[in-house]
């Protein structure tokens, strides 16, 4: 698990874990959301959510289409 804080092309931030890399998607109050970073080029509809303060993992990641 590493985040890149302008890890895409859109400096957006980047997280990578398992082999996948994921873009921020928005921001909550207590969690970040992450979208599969082949979301537009394959529509991989994968996401999965970290906790804001300590950034582990809550929701682990959905099944990918992109593979």
């Amino acid at each position: 698990l590493s985040i890149i804080e302008h890890g895409t092309s859109k400096q957006r931030a980047r997280l990578d874990f398992d082999g996948y890399s994921y873009a921020k998607d928005r921001t909550m109050t207590e969690k970040i959301y992450w979208r599969c970073i082949k979301y537009s080029s394959d529509q991989c509809r994968s996401r999965l959510h970290t906790c804001l303060a300590s950034t582990t993992i809550l929701k682990p990641p959905t099944e990918h289409s992109c593979k």
